[in-house]
Formats: structure tokens, sequence, C-alpha cells
């Protein structure tokens, strides 16, 4: 039987291309924050891949913030930039991550929007709104 993998929220099969780079590079005891050599040639290759990820994207380097994953990201953008007041809308298809962080805020003001076929209307986001 032909298997066929669906829960691509959860993770997501590698490419080859990043997982050859994945494993050689984690052959080297490499930390970018250290002074040693191995730290600096952390830090260059860190650089380089931040460049080359900034280009491809079309925005500055420095606008790029490297997590340990979505739940620490969601986290990160929903506490950290929620102005603290206001209506929050969301759907019941987020990640788990994404209303735990939305509950967190202490609002009583989350509003759910329906999400057909994998994603919102234009219509519902105007009527919950």
């Amino acid at each position: 039987m032909r298997s066929i993998y669906l829960d691509n929220n959860a993770t997501t099969v590698l490419d080859p291309e990043v997982l050859e780079v994945m494993v050689e590079t984690s052959k080297h005891p490499w930390n970018a924050s250290s002074v040693h050599r191995w730290g600096r040639e952390a830090k260059c290759a860190l650089k380089e891949a931040r460049d080359t990820l900034a280009k491809t994207l079309g925005v500055s380097s420095d606008s790029l913030l490297f997590t340990s994953g979505g739940t620490e990201s969601m986290n990160m953008l929903i506490k950290g930039l929620y102005p603290g007041s206001g209506k929050i809308l969301t759907t019941r298809i987020e990640h788990a991550c994404v209303e735990e962080a939305l509950l967190a805020t202490g609002q009583d003001k989350l509003v759910y929007v329906q999400a057909t076929r994998g994603a919102p209307t234009l219509e519902a986001i105007e009527e919950a709104l």
C-alpha cells in the first residue's frame, strides 16, 4: 500500500539537500556565540545562511529571527507584538500553541472565525470584525 503523509502541521519531510547540510554541520562543535575558532566558523556559516535566506525572501538579513520551532515562533509573535487590547480573530484549525498564546494575553475578546476548505473567507473575517 502506498503511504501519503498529510501531517505537515506537525513536521515536514526534509528535502534531501537540506538533510545533507544538516548532517554535515552537525559534525562540528559549532556554537555561533563562542569566541573560539569553531564559534567563529559557526558565526560565519550562520551569517551566510541568513544572508542567503534574506536574499531569497527579498528582505534585509537583520529582519530575520531564528527560533527553535513553530511553538516558540508563535509565542514570540503573539505575546511580543499583541498590543494588549482589541478583538483577536483566530480559527479552530490553527495549531494548539496559537490558541494557548492568544489566551495567555488575558484578553476575553478571542473570536473564532469559521474556516471552510482550510481557510476563513474574507466575508467571515469581515463579519467577525
